[in-house]
């Protein structure tokens, strides 16, 4: 199996989780951290032996050519690091909130597709142990029931 090269941008606290998820797959590498403040993009690299650290993603995406991106920076610089990784060739692996619209997640998708990649919202809870079992218990009855759907229009016309 080809190594997967991988890069973070946005160093963080999430970072740190991602640095451990990434190194849980053994074809898996950490090629280069990034970040606007360059003493962060340096001490992730740092304590995590990753080679190269970076301020600038165009930087990043071409010395360090990952494969895919961990995007782990605020919501609202989601869609223009998301859209340069693409445009440079990457997968995008994107901390949620997705996008801040509908309409720029679309765009990403749109992008990804034309581009034959794969862009995705990191929902990294999915699979522990608390939410499989609350799935379980929903499943068996448990847990929930069937919708239930309150109208409170009469309350908000007074």
């Amino acid at each position: 199996m080809k190594p997967l090269r991988v890069a973070i941008v946005g160093c963080g606290k999430i970072a740190e989780q991602h640095v451990e998820a990434i190194r849980r797959i053994p074809s898996a590498t950490l090629v280069a951290a990034c970040d606007h403040e360059s003493l962060m993009a340096e001490q992730l690299a740092e304590r995590h032996a990753i080679p190269f650290a970076s301020c600038d993603l165009a930087e990043v995406l071409g010395k360090a050519r990952p494969d895919v991106v961990h995007i782990t920076t605020p919501p609202t610089s989601h869609f223009q690091i998301a859209l340069q990784c693409l445009d440079a060739g990457c997968h995008a692996y994107v901390e949620k909130p997705f996008t801040v619209t509908s309409l720029e997640a679309a765009a990403l998708i749109r992008r990804a597709r034309e581009r034959r990649l794969h862009i995705t919202a990191g929902h990294n809870l999915q699979y522990t142990w608390e939410s499989m079992e609350a799935r379980r218990l929903v499943r068996a009855g448990f847990l929930g029931g069937p919708p239930v759907h309150v109208k409170l229009l009469h309350l908000l016309s007074r």
